[in-house]
């Protein structure tokens, strides 16, 4: 079965006249199952499931075998399944009709299986009431001996592991008579230092919710394939992000796991065990070299081995009642257990850029986008039900809307998913996140009875850090033009599709107090490239211009960095500042405090002096304040690691400045706890 196919032809049968005519053919790969069942502890254990291999059951195009083009002639439904008589059989009896399947099948196998599935214990799970519930999480843990090119420094570039998984589509969700093909999603880890033996300890949950008599890994096959036809497998990729002299990644190796060892782990349990399955895998890696005719990357005809990619993956299947499949946790009855979570909204800037976005295909913005929109924000927790959101109050007219409005949600302490089982508001908050809308409120007719709101960005803010910080979330966050694709999380970095900032905080009504052990800490930061719009700056300034910055750690003095020269272009101004300050503190409660509660605030200045006049007050006449960004710390504070690194390009924001297109500021900050205070002194 490798590299071979089942070839399906379709003929017009004439029953006088010319002889028949080949109307076209179907072209079915048998590789999927050559990797099911070319490993014998694997072929064993899907032979021991309930349900086939199944590697087609869907409807596949006919080809015209005459056109140049090959071009599709119409549709027929396939389904190609292999196992034994018995699994063939069930899926025949768990599916409605079973017209797909031979009738040639036994009879008494049939009655046979009826009669196991009335006395087995886990016939509930097949009843049409029922459902299946199914998560996978997916660990990327290190990689070991990464292998790079001659040419390559250590430490001198950042690296990321990008790998595409299957989802399910959110409408199949709350419909799941109406199964549709699950999608790949290309999903990124955080940039980590690139050395021999990076760590990365990224996780992501994937959840699945299927009928009993529908298989997962019919759907995952499916998914896996629509990439790499010939082999269903889980791309993985290796990363390296350098940062001179311009930013750009460039792939430093591949490899894949075989889609058939993680649908083997959805067949070791029966369907009533409530219980985890975890496995480890060690993916090799090849390494890929760059071709510079086609400036393509491939892979050598010799595979070059690059290391080893430590992955874990953990599965936990679950029944559910069909009508609670999508049904928001409701919490118990009692009034006392409840907290509130206040979410303040502050502030906006820079949605003249949005604006405009929006104006290029609706005209009904070309009024707004030139004298300010009618802006008011909708708050929605993900674990609330749409019809608990708020909203704030609508301000006219403007781009750098001032709301200063504060909403509380009324939280439960105590929830119950509905099977008897309860969950507390760490778990919900855990896994929850709050959902900003930015609507612009459309001036309505006489005649129209109702108003057209237009969603024009937005921005999701993970609730965790609730359960971190002491004194809550706050801060600047970009946000995201509601335009965008829908999966525009390829590339992770903040400033790729933001169109403004909102300023906002979240928190609980109370604080509680840890201890934290004193440790020593030397911090390493680095700031880079800056880049921000041309509208920021005066004609007049464009000639002699110098940009610098300014910052203030914990209790250290004000820090401001030396002028360099900036470069003006048509629509933006560059600047490669390239500061390097080493900062030490002693790790006692209050700075770890500090880290994980506050952020590091790094104002952007343009000056028209190259030097700085230290007799003068920290901001001259000439000096003009572009913008700041502001830098989550609370990354350093992982009690897992002495020592952490992060690298970003962080977005800049400025109360009152109505487009900030491509401001940005290239920062590098670093933490070692592994040093002795006294002898750093």
């Amino acid at each position: 079965m490798h590299q071979n196919f089942i070839i399906i032809e379709l003929w017009d049968k004439k029953i006088s006249g010319p002889s028949d005519q080949i109307l076209g053919f179907v072209k079915i790969p048998l590789e999927q199952f050559h990797i099911s069942f070319r490993d014998k502890q694997i072929s064993r254990v899907l032979l021991r499931a309930q349900y086939p291999v199944i590697s087609v059951d869907s409807w596949m195009a006919i080809i015209d075998p005459f056109t140049s083009t090959n071009k599709s002639s119409g549709e027929i439904q396939v389904f190609l399944a292999m196992g034994t008589t018995e699994q063939i059989t069930a899926v025949q009896v768990t599916n409605a009709g079973g017209d797909l399947f031979p009738s040639s099948i036994n009879n008494k196998t049939t009655s046979v299986i009826y009669n196991n599935e009335q006395s087995s214990p886990t016939s509930s799970v097949s009843s049409p009431s029922s459902l299946i519930e199914h998560h996978f999480e997916i660990m990327i843990e290190s990689i070991n001996g990464l292998r790079a090119f001659e040419s390559m420094v250590w430490g001198e570039s950042d690296c990321f592991i990008q790998y595409s998984f299957p989802i399910e589509h959110e409408q199949q969700l709350t419909n799941v008579n109406a199964i549709k093909p699950f999608k790949l999603h290309t999903i990124r880890t955080a940039t980590t230092l690139c050395t021999s033996d990076p760590t990365f300890h990224d996780t992501n949950k994937f959840r699945y919710v299927l009928s009993p008599a529908d298989a997962l890994h019919k759907y995952f096959y499916a998914a896996c394939q629509s990439s790499t036809p010939i082999e269903a497998s889980i791309p993985f990729e290796v990363w390296s992000r350098f940062y001179y002299p311009n930013i750009r990644d460039q792939l430093l190796a591949k490899g894949k796991l075989s889609a058939a060892k993680l649908c083997s782990m959805t067949t070791m349990m029966e369907a009533d065990i409530n219980e985890k399955s975890m496995q480890s895998f060690r993916i090799p890696l090849e390494i890929v070299r760059d071709d510079p005719k086609h400036e393509q990357h491939h892979c050598s005809s010799t595979p070059v081995y690059g290391g080893d990619l430590l992955v874990t993956v953990t599965y936990k299947r679950n029944v559910i009642m069909r009508n609670e499949s999508q049904t928001i946790p409701a919490h118990l009855s009692n009034d006392n257990s409840q907290v509130c979570i206040s979410v303040g909204v502050i502030r906006a800037c820079g949605l003249k850029q949005v604006a405009m976005l929006q104006a290029l295909h609706d005209t009904n913005f070309s009024y707004p986008s030139q004298v300010g929109l009618n802006t008011y924000a909708k708050l929605t927790l993900s674990f609330l039900s749409d019809m608990e959101s708020r909203s704030t109050k609508t301000m006219g007219r403007s781009f750098v809307p001032d709301f200063n409005q504060t909403i509380n949600f009324p939280i439960p302490l105590i929830w119950s998913d509905h099977r008897s089982r309860s969950i507390s508001l760490a778990e919900m908050l855990e896994h929850g996140e709050l959902k900003i809308d930015l609507f612009h409120k459309m001036n309505s007719d006489s005649q129209e009875k109702k108003t057209l709101d237009i969603h024009i960005c937005y921005c999701k803010i993970p609730l965790k850090e609730l359960l971190i910080r002491h004194t809550g979330i706050k801060g600047w966050y970009p946000l995201a033009s509601a335009n965008s694709v829908a999966h525009s999380d390829l590339s992770l970095d903040s400033t790729d599709n933001c169109v403004g900032g909102i300023e906002l905080f979240v928190r609980f009504g109370e604080q509680d107090d840890r201890h934290q052990k004193d440790l020593g800490c030397l911090v390493k930061l680095s700031i880079d490239r800056i880049q921000f719009p041309t509208q920021l700056i005066t004609q007049a300034d464009k000639d002699r211009l110098s940009v610098f910055a300014q910052y203030r750690f914990y209790d250290k003095m004000p820090i401001i960095t030396k002028r360099k020269k900036a470069t003006v272009d048509r629509n933006n101004v560059k600047c490669d500042l390239q500061f390097n300050r080493e900062h030490l503190f002693l790790c006692s409660e209050p700075f770890l405090w500090y880290l994980r509660e506050e952020k590091l605030e790094i104002q952007i200045w343009s000056s028209e002096n190259d030097t700085y006049d230290y007799s003068q007050s920290l901001a001259s006449t000439t000096d003009k304040l572009i913008g700041s960004v502001y830098v989550d710390l609370n990354l350093l504070c992982n009690k897992n690691r002495k020592s952490h690194r992060l690298s970003a390009i962080l977005p800049l924001f400025k109360q009152g400045t109505k487009d900030l297109t491509g401001a940005s500021v290239q920062i590098h900050l670093a933490i070692d706890k592994s040093k002795d205070f006294n002898e750093l002194r």
